[in-house]
């Protein structure tokens, strides 16, 4: 049976202040841990939202020395640049304060004596690189060289940014300090360990039979780390940036980040409520979570815990919902490349638009695999999804409640059997998104959510577009009935003598070109891409060593398809837009006329069809036939443009025709959906 907690204390990865934050950090972290935390508040229910800084490390050292100033200079900027972001993105921390902080520097103290005095550390002297001009040792990021796997200069003391291997210094080849640029020799040095092993057992038991509903890749890592047998972890290192270690006979030395780091988490909780912060991290009663990357996966889950665990007072997390990583247009985020959005750029350059950046990566969210953002991608999103569907409806519902109600929500008439089924569907809409949140699924939670906007939309379209027809039906009938009355009988003529009826055929007629140019344009979008990859395609047959003689017969045997594809599109889209055109002639006359209810599939309708489509065909294959034919991928490809002109004309001619036509190939499937909804409405 789940437990129920009282209250739940949030955390989110704290973003390490050597640089800004990009959208990567926000798809992974920050934003499926707001929606959390959010969605809790909506409940009422008690929670804490803890963030902050991560300003110590050998990264922020070697920047400051790059840029010729100190380590605090450093991260005073990134901080107050990644807190300001994410003010102004909306991430509603309940605090969000910094490990440099006097309070963190006391607990984190605090918290490694406990651990020292209790016998919870090891000592152990071991050899590591020290550089004698700079008179200091030497961090893994400290010491370059040649990578042992790629054999690229430049490689890291802990990871080679070529190719991606994962080190440690005593691999290079040829290691230099990155201080002095000397050779560093090995020299000993003693440094405190948490041997990780002693605390297997508990957390298999913890991990592996108590929290088998942990995502996968997040079970899956810690099995695999725990299978592989801990080891002890240093808990320090030499250096002259970060917390001293706060014992006699550890002078140059600080606490790892990896060791104090995480003890931000309770120390800015302190910060912010320092006369109740216990009851938020070492109630039974309270709920802990972490939101991080999938990079902190192992920190969170298993390091961490192993602390908390040894200082005996704590409670241990509940869940740890970790994502994987997203990639920037195929390609991996790199901040040293610049390959990146950054979340203070994105703010400047689309002012007002956080929360379709928040929708468009909780839509790509690297729930369960890495996934990708792509600028196209946030473009369609925001038309096709947040534009056409929630705006549209939310904007109909204002607009025509202010037309139709004079801005009040009438009050419920009688339910019709329509009306009860149509509430049924949204009954357990609350139910499921919850069930899905609960559970940190959110990209599904607001994929519901949409559906159901959609299924709203129609709804209301649906209902929007009845009572408007059964307006016009009776006006109809109301002028059939007059029409009969003067003239015995209903025609062309006195239907045309009528303002009514004028009024009605003038609706038929907008209504016709409405649906015209909705073909034109379902036509002339499926061609875009078409044109585009059949371009690309036989630019490639001409590097595959096909002569140009041979793509032109190739190219005159395919533009034969012309009339096999785009006159049967066009005659179908033409009878399906003048079927519309009759049916809502039919509405206005009535049965009594009879010639008009078979019009649209008698010859004129054909014929009209014909005519309708093919203009609509020429129309929509224009752009693109001509975009296809000003730059040859023949000439691109070959780079002979100078001296065989001629035979790229007659190419580019061809090419035009046989794009076009395979365009439209493509285009029947628009012009399908087209017909089923012009008959559907027409019948």
């Amino acid at each position: 049976m789940e437990k129920k907690f009282k209250r739940t204390t949030v955390t989110s990865a704290l973003p390490y202040a050597n640089g800004p934050v990009h959208i990567g950090h926000l798809a992974g972290v920050y934003v499926p841990a707001d929606i959390y935390v959010r969605y809790l508040r909506l409940k009422k229910e008690d929670v804490l939202f803890i963030g902050g800084s991560d300003e110590h490390g050998v990264p922020i050292t070697i920047r400051a020395k790059k840029e010729g100033i100190t380590p605090q200079d450093v991260v005073d900027r990134y901080h107050t640049l990644i807190k300001k972001s994410f003010e102004e993105f909306g991430i509603s921390f309940d605090v969000y304060s910094r490990t440099t902080s006097p309070t963190h520097h006391q607990l984190a103290s605090d918290f490694f004596k406990t651990l020292y005095n209790k016998g919870e550390f090891i000592e152990k002297t071991s050899e590591q690189y020290y550089d004698e001009e700079a008179k200091t040792f030497l961090a893994d990021r400290y010491i370059t060289g040649e990578c042992p796997h790629c054999h690229s200069e430049g490689a890291y003391g802990d990871q080679c940014e070529k190719c991606g291997t994962s080190l440690s210094p005593t691999d290079l080849i040829n290691p230099k300090s990155a201080i002095s640029g000397s050779k560093p020799v090995m020299k000993e040095t003693k440094h405190w360990y948490l041997p990780l092993d002693k605390h297997e057992g508990w957390l298999r038991k913890w991990i592996l039979e108590d929290h088998k509903e942990w995502r996968p890749n997040v079970y899956g890592q810690c099995k695999s780390w725990l299978d592989m047998g801990l080891q002890p972890r240093a808990v320090s290192r030499d250096l002259d940036w970060g917390i001293p270690v706060p014992v006699e006979g550890a002078e140059g030395k600080v606490l790892y980040v990896w060791f104090d780091a995480p003890i931000g988490y309770i120390s800015n909780t302190k910060e912010l409520l320092p006369d109740s912060w216990e009851t938020w991290w070492k109630d039974p009663e309270t709920r802990l979570i972490h939101f991080i990357g999938k990079d902190n996966i192992v920190f969170h889950c298993i390091v961490f815990p192993a602390m908390l665990k040894a200082e005996g007072s704590y409670i241990l997390p509940d869940n740890v919902p970790s994502n994987e990583f997203l990639n920037l247009e195929g390609d991996k985020i790199s901040t040293s490349r610049n390959w990146a959005v950054w979340l203070h750029e994105y703010l400047a350059d689309f002012p007002g638009k956080q929360d379709v950046l928040r929708y468009v990566l909780t839509a790509n969210a690297p729930e369960t695999k890495d996934n990708d953002f792509t600028w196209k991608d946030f473009q369609a999103r925001n038309n096709n999804e947040l534009v056409a569907v929630y705006g549209n409806f939310v904007n109909r519902a204002m607009v025509l409640t202010q037309k139709y109600f004079d801005g009040c929500v009438p009050a419920q008439g009688e339910l019709t059997d329509y009306d009860k089924e149509t509430l049924k569907e949204f009954a357990d809409v609350k139910a499921e998104v919850e069930k899905l949140l609960d559970v940190f699924k959110f990209r599904d939670a607001q994929k519901e959510a949409m559906n159901r906007m959609t299924l709203l939309c129609i709804v209301f379209s649906v209902f929007m577009v009845t009572a408007v027809f059964s307006m016009a039906e009776m006006g109809a009938r109301f002028e059939q009935a007059r029409l009969i009355e003067k003239h015995g009988s209903v025609s062309f003529q006195n239907l045309f003598s009528s303002s009514l009826g004028q009024s009605l055929l003038l609706v038929a007629l907008v209504l016709f070109v409405l649906i015209l140019i909705a073909g034109v344009l379902m036509i002339s979008s499926s061609m875009n891409s078409s044109v585009a990859q059949r371009t690309q395609f036989f630019g490639m047959m001409r590097c595959l060593g096909m002569s140009r003689q041979q793509i032109i017969r190739f190219v005159r045997l395919e533009a034969l398809n012309w009339c096999k594809t785009a006159i049967p599109a066009g005659v179908a889209l033409g009878i399906a837009v003048t079927w519309c055109l009759c049916a809502a002639l039919r509405f206005i006359v009535g049965e009594e006329f009879s010639g008009i209810p078979l019009f649209g599939i008698s010859m004129p309708g054909i014929v009209s069809g014909i005519v309708v489509g093919i203009v609509t065909v020429l129309l929509a294959a224009g752009a693109p036939a001509k975009r296809a034919a000003k730059v040859s991928p023949v000439t691109a490809v070959s780079g002979n443009s100078q001296n065989d002109g001629n035979a790229h004309h007659t190419v580019n001619t061809h090419l035009f025709k046989v794009e076009t036509a395979l365009g439209i190939h493509h285009a029947l499937s628009a012009a399908k959906n087209l017909i089923l909804m012009t008959g559907s409405f027409a019948l």
